[in-house]
Parts: structure tokens; sequence; C-alpha cells
């Protein structure tokens, strides 16, 4: 009985925490995100829309939605102050993280640790989506502030390489992030 009446105790003594959790994830949901996450962004390489930003999330996560073309992806970068996740929505992605390089499908998950070499390329002939997540948030100033407006994931715009390449270079050491190679493949002003 002394069992019993200990584990009733510590439930009971927990109901209080659990409604202001429950408080707390009701009240963020009704919150109107930050941004508007049907807002589409290009930089080389892909275009993208936050799902949710740091004021979203109290600073625990940042989520973007990126679609690219065939033969579009990343330069070989790293994050000083983020993890990284990436799932893969649609398409055929080659993915290098450290020394591992793997093709994933719809459906496959890869984790970026900070601090480790990382980039992504669409090897497929169709366009892709992938779904990231940062923990920290705080990337998001990066994206927000080099990424041109665009109507829809399927536009890219005519753009100054130089301007952007200045801009990207300003920014990135901002949000701790430190290119280190080239993408899989070129494109205009792909890198910063």
């Amino acid at each position: 009985m002394t069992s019993r009446r200990r584990l009733l105790r510590a439930a009971l003594s927990s109901v209080p925490l659990l409604l202001s959790a429950s408080t707390w994830t009701a009240a963020h949901q009704i919150e109107e995100h930050a941004g508007d996450p049907a807002k589409w962004f290009w930089i080389p390489g892909h275009a993208f829309a936050m799902k949710a930003v740091g004021s979203d999330t109290g600073k625990v996560c940042t989520w973007m939605l990126a679609e690219n073309k065939p033969r579009e992806g990343v330069v070989l970068h790293k994050h000083l102050r983020e993890d990284e996740c990436f799932y893969i929505l649609d398409g055929r992605y080659e993915i290098t993280i450290g020394s591992q390089t793997s093709i994933g499908r719809p459906g496959s998950f890869f984790f970026g640790p900070r601090n480790i070499p990382h980039r992504w390329t669409n090897m497929g002939s169709t366009t892709g989506r992938l779904l990231f997540v940062w923990t920290p948030s705080g990337i998001e100033e990066f994206f927000l502030g080099v990424g041109m407006p665009i109507n829809g994931p399927g536009e890219r715009p005519n753009f100054d390489p130089a301007a952007l390449g200045k801009k990207q270079a300003g920014m990135a050491p901002k949000v701790g992030l430190v290119k280190l190679g080239e993408a899989k493949y070129r494109i205009r002003a792909n890198g910063y």
C-alpha cells in the first residue's frame, strides 16, 4: 500500500507541471508564426520557406522547408552554434556529413552535429524537398538576411552574384556559419 501511495502522491504532484506545459504548448500553437510560412525565398542552391523560427519555438529550434532542382545543393560548410537535422520528403539526395557520404530517399533522416562539415545535393532527375530542423534557433537570421523573396519554389531570380556573395560573407560569421568548400555542382554565386 505504501508504494501505491507514493506513486499516487508523485503523480498528483506532477499535475501542476503537466498543466503548465500543456498551457504553454496550447498558447504557442494558436500564436501567429513570426514570419509567413507560405513566403518563399531563394539563395543559390535552394528555394526555402521558414516554417518556424526562434520566436515561434522559444529559441529552441528553427524549421525550414527547401526545394531543389536537380543538381542544386549547398557548399561544404559547418555550423558553430547549431545541430542540423535533414529529413527527405521527395527526391534523391547525396548527403555528406563529416567523412561519410550517403544517398537518401523519401523518409531518410540524417543528423549533422555542430562543427562537423556537411553538404547536400539533389541527385535526382526531379525537384526534391527537404525539411531541416536546427537546434537551437538563430540560423534563420542568415537565411532571412540573404534570401531573395520569390513568388514560389520554382522561381530562380536574376541577381548580382558579387553583391550576393558579399552579403553572404558578411552574414555568415554573425550566425556561426563557416564555408569550407564548394557545392558538388557549381551554381551562379553558390557560396558565401
